[in-house]
């Protein structure tokens, strides 16, 4: 009984940071939303005067996402419970790359452990303008939640009763204004053993960031090709990162991110290729601006495209085809324009993604890789 009791009180404490912090923002409280997860069991009309959503536990920050763009003018604060914002991750992240200007509180009892996800780095690499974590026992909560309440855009404050054990960074992880560049100063973490070299592989080399967009028609193998180049370029040392966007209406759309140094940012703002394969994709994208001198664009030749747009390369994918027919010409061609642009030496790489493709499963595409490379 005692420890639910306190447990209680530490979640109306949470409300009162929250109050003070709203007050200090200069915020009127008929202009303050707080949705909060069901899990949390706090009773915000008996403790503070704004307006109250009480969310599934898989729902608060869609809820608090739908109540910004009803009210867009109010301040939104969403508050998760620590187990919660392991379900919250993917609309998390999806409202820190967006960009939605939403304050998330994610709370942690006094018998939380530390959980799996890190939230702050999450929130950190997918762009989030402040990301902060905090021990009630320090007493800056109220601090932290009020810089969450000015900054510009998606803000974080992860919030413990009892850090101490956690072994988790405390303090301000990431902070930028509307103008600064990305580079959140979070602590880098050793990269997995996936990404270690084999014995018998050199690494790759690889030139810097390169961002990379594939947009074209379900069933045309992007996602698994886009996978397999990543793959690839982890195993030969590399950092990768892979985001898909596939829908019912017959697109899809996959981009990826190489990097000689981790990945501290999931967002493509200025692919260096990009490759439209089907009308679909072309549809999806939009306007896909011209090419440059960092910037190379292959569009399909069945696809069609405004006069405007002519300056594009373009290409027949059928001939793409190689050993594995259809199956793998997407893989084919992206190896082969990143070979052809210089991005990578077809030697290092081909010996790479044979020394990791042992399996029979990979065989067709192992084979794909050795004809766009052979073929260049």
């Amino acid at each position: 009984m005692n420890r639910e009791t306190n447990a209680h009180r530490a979640r109306v404490a949470l409300v009162d940071f929250v109050s003070e912090a709203i007050r200090r923002a200069d915020v009127a409280p008929s202009d303050a939303c707080l949705v909060v997860d069901s899990a949390l069991e706090v009773t915000t009309d008996q403790t503070c005067a704004w307006h109250t959503v009480v969310a599934p536990r898989d729902c608060v920050i869609p809820q608090a996402e739908g109540v910004k763009a009803v009210q867009p003018k109010m301040t939104v604060v969403a508050v998760v419970d620590g187990v919660g914002s392991g379900i919250n991750v993917n609309p998390l992240a999806h409202a820190a790359r967006r960009e939605v200007p939403l304050t998330v509180i994610v709370w942690n009892g006094a018998h939380a452990r530390t959980r799996p996800l890190d939230v702050c780095e999450i929130a950190a690499i997918h762009g989030a303008s402040y990301v902060a974590r905090c021990a009630v026992q320090d007493g800056d909560v109220t601090d932290h939640v009020e810089a969450a309440l000015r900054a510009t855009g998606f803000s974080l404050v992860d919030v413990w009763d009892g850090l101490s054990d956690s072994g988790l960074p405390i303090g301000i992880l990431c902070e930028r204004s509307a103008t600064d560049a990305f580079d959140p100063p979070l602590p880098v973490r050793n990269p997995p053993s996936a990404i270690t070299n084999p014995p018998n592989a050199p690494p790759i080399s690889w030139h810097g960031r390169t961002e990379i967009r594939i947009a074209g028609s379900t069933g045309q193998g992007i996602r698994r090709s886009v996978r397999a180049v990543g793959n690839i370029m982890t195993a030969g040392g590399l950092f990768a990162m892979q985001l898909d966007d596939a829908g019912g209406r017959g697109f899809s759309v996959s981009e990826l991110i190489i990097d000689h140094r981790p990945i501290r940012y999931g967002g493509v703002d200025d692919p260096s290729l990009i490759i439209v394969l089907s009308q679909a994709g072309i549809d999806r994208l939009g306007d896909i601006g011209p090419p440059t001198p960092k910037r190379r664009i292959l569009v399909e030749r069945s696809v069609d495209l405004p006069a405007a747009r002519l300056d594009v390369e373009r290409f027949d994918i059928t001939a793409c085809d190689g050993p594995t027919g259809r199956q793998w010409a997407v893989l084919a061609t992206m190896i082969r324009v990143m070979i052809r642009a210089g991005w990578v030496e077809p030697e290092s790489l081909l010996r790479v993604a044979e020394a990791n493709m042992p399996h029979d499963r990979d065989a067709a595409a192992l084979a794909a890789v050795r004809h766009a490379a052979h073929g260049v």
